[in-house]
């Protein structure tokens, strides 16, 4: 039964009810079935509610945790290098972060190269400079 149509029932039921002055505790006993259709419907609303209630308390508490723990936590770090290549924007970035690594390593081996020339050119010159004195 959908909302709609359960609104529509408990609303005729209320006005039948309110119209034929059932309103007062004598209408459990003149038209009990009424009153226990509509208890029950109450009833099996706030079980199915609750019943939600503890499913997402349970899914939200206690599996995502579990999925996380075996989807992320354990993984080793090849499985979890080999997911996340399948991402071809998450490859494309890593394939450039390596890149940057490797010249920044290039970089740093001709600085340290350029070093070393300049010391050996200034030793070279001083001591050129002290034998020819």
């Amino acid at each position: 039964m959908s909302l709609r149509s359960q609104r529509t029932t408990l609303a005729l039921r209320q006005t039948f009810i309110k119209k034929n002055g059932w309103k007062k505790d004598q209408a459990q006993t003149t038209c009990p079935e009424i009153y226990l259709q509509v208890m029950v419907e109450h009833i099996a609303k706030l079980v199915t509610m609750s019943l939600y209630s503890e499913l997402w308390d349970d899914f939200s508490f206690h599996f995502a945790p579990k999925i996380d723990q075996h989807l992320y936590y354990g993984l080793s770090d090849a499985d979890k290098k080999r997911i996340i290549r399948n991402d071809p924007k998450v490859s494309r970035h890593l394939e450039l972060l390596q890149k940057r690594d490797k010249l920044e390593a290039a970089n740093d081996q001709l600085t340290e190269l350029l070093r070393n020339y300049y010391a050996a050119k200034a030793r070279s010159s001083s001591g050129t400079k002290s034998s020819s004195s």
